[in-house]
């Protein structure tokens, strides 16, 4: 079907690019000129993309991709959403890697408080 292998493009030359930013950044870092770009996005829109981007079924593995957020999460928040997106999808695709045929794998978005201040 036309749809999914235009699904499947998309989501390759999406993982293309984080890659190849990946050693971009890698670069930036080792030379200490790094800088966050903080805007504002929209988490559930980020996190959802961010899912579509990612293989759940590597190698005949059939996985149960789920996305939570807890209700007192704020889904319009000030962050830098490339960043972000590089750490999840670390996440993802390790949880991917690790998790046995037939698993759940659960990106979980919630408020934790310490030291006064909130995170995600």
């Amino acid at each position: 079907d036309q749809a999914e292998l235009l699904e499947a493009v998309s989501r390759c030359a999406g993982m293309l690019h984080y890659q190849v930013t990946q050693v971009l950044d890698y670069g930036s870092l080792m030379s200490g000129k790094m800088k966050l770009d903080i805007d504002d996005i929209n988490l559930l829109n980020i996190m959802e993309e961010t899912m579509l981007m990612i293989n759940f079924e590597p190698k005949g593995k059939e996985l149960c991709p789920t996305l939570l957020f807890d209700r007192d999460v704020p889904l319009d928040i000030r962050i830098d959403g490339h960043r972000w997106q590089q750490i999840l999808i670390n996440l993802l695709n390790n949880a991917t890697k690790f998790t046995a045929d037939g698993g759940d794998i659960c990106a979980h978005v919630r408020l934790a408080t310490k030291d006064e201040c909130e995170w995600l």
